[in-house]
């Protein structure tokens, strides 16, 4: 695929089959990450692979986060849509940045970060894998955060990027015209 087609013909997809990804493909796709542009060479990112092991212990809390403010318990039908968002896509990348002190740094590490995801997505989307870039509140979740090792003080999460075969095409949002977008001066 010519790189123009690659990118405008990334979809997220939503909803995955439980099949799974050689994990040649997605170690390919972290190398194409790892290249991402970084302006002072800081490479702020880190990769955590999670498996479906892991990703089970997440439902607990997800299932927690999702009931907040019910006054009845969630559906067990709810709770298994949940579960099956967690567990079923074949891989889950955790992207997290390395926090530096200085807040301008912190943020053109964060910029190289969501390179390094724009790169790793369009790895797999050229590979006819599909992925989804995740940030809600269980990506900050001191659980979640616990199981995966990471230290809120040392590192944020950026993103979780699953990984795998949609259960149905992806379909993308129909994009404004390019032209309110784009500021042209003398």
């Amino acid at each position: 695929m010519q790189a123009l087609d690659l990118i405008l013909s990334r979809k997220t997809a939503h909803d995955y089959a439980r099949t799974e990804v050689d994990e040649a493909i997605v170690d390919r796709a972290l190398l194409a990450a790892h290249h991402a542009p970084c302006h002072k060479h800081t490479w702020p990112w880190r990769f955590t692979k999670v498996g479906r092991a892991t990703r089970e212990a997440f439902v607990p809390t997800a299932v927690a986060l999702k009931s907040q403010g019910r006054a009845t318990p969630l559906p067990e039908k709810a709770a298994q849509k949940i579960r099956e968002k967690l567990v079923d896509p074949a891989w889950l990348v955790v992207v997290t940045q390395v926090l530096a002190e200085d807040p301008h740094r912190r943020q053109e590490d964060y910029a190289a970060c969501a390179a390094a995801i724009q790169n790793m997505q369009l790895a797999l989307q050229a590979e006819g894998v599909h992925s989804k870039w995740g940030s809600g509140d269980l990506t900050r979740h001191p659980a979640v955060l616990e199981m995966l090792g990471v230290d809120g003080n040392l590192e944020d999460v950026v993103g979780f990027i699953w990984i795998g075969h949609p259960l149905a095409p992806p379909k993308g949002v129909p994009r404004p015209a390019l032209d309110g977008f784009v500021r042209r001066l003398p």
